[in-house]
């Protein structure tokens, strides 16, 4: 049995198998810092300046308000949001919450329409070094994107193991 890597968490029951990625990491600190000074300084600005009586500021404070609010959205949920890969009943369930994000959606493929589970390496989203990713790879060739931003290959490799299991349990009973 191989060590789980950090932010990973495995459940089976049964036959169905569930890897928990959980986003989190330390790089979020300093993100989290300068949300929280952008934050105290936005609710200092808005008070003093925009919510007076003598002053028109607001359209020129939107800007900021909104860069501060993404800021505190992408913060908050690279801190708290997970992914699940479910395999169960020969499907592999991908789904990403609490939090939505654009480029990460909620899908499901059959677990036999893949011939094999890759891992690549890309350009890291928030973090200072490469991310990994994991692809499965269709009968026709084309890939399928699985999950991305782990941040090892440990990670990637872990979770391509363990669709791997379950990938050569699907083919051996066909």
């Amino acid at each position: 049995m191989t060590a789980l890597p950090k932010s990973i968490n495995v459940t089976k029951n049964g036959r169905n198998t569930i890897i928990t990625y959980r986003w989190f990491h330390i790089y979020i600190a300093k993100f989290l810092g300068a949300c929280i000074i952008w934050d105290i300084f936005m609710i200092w600005f808005f008070c003093t300046h925009v919510f007076s009586n003598e002053n028109s500021f607001w359209p020129v404070s939107l800007l900021p308000l909104l860069g501060g609010l993404g800021m505190t959205y992408v913060t908050l949920m690279h801190s708290i949001n997970k992914t699940d890969i479910a395999i169960t009943d020969g499907t592999i369930n991908i789904k990403h919450y609490p939090f939505p994000w654009y480029s990460y959606h909620n899908r499901s493929m059959l677990l036999g329409n893949l011939v094999r589970v890759e891992v690549d390496t890309g350009p890291g989203w928030m973090m200072p070094n490469k991310s990994a990713s994991v692809n499965g790879v269709a009968r026709d060739g084309s890939k399928i994107l699985i999950v991305k931003n782990l941040r090892s290959m440990e990670q990637a490799k872990f979770i391509k193991q363990e669709i791997d299991k379950e990938l050569d349990l699907k083919q051996n009973s066909l």
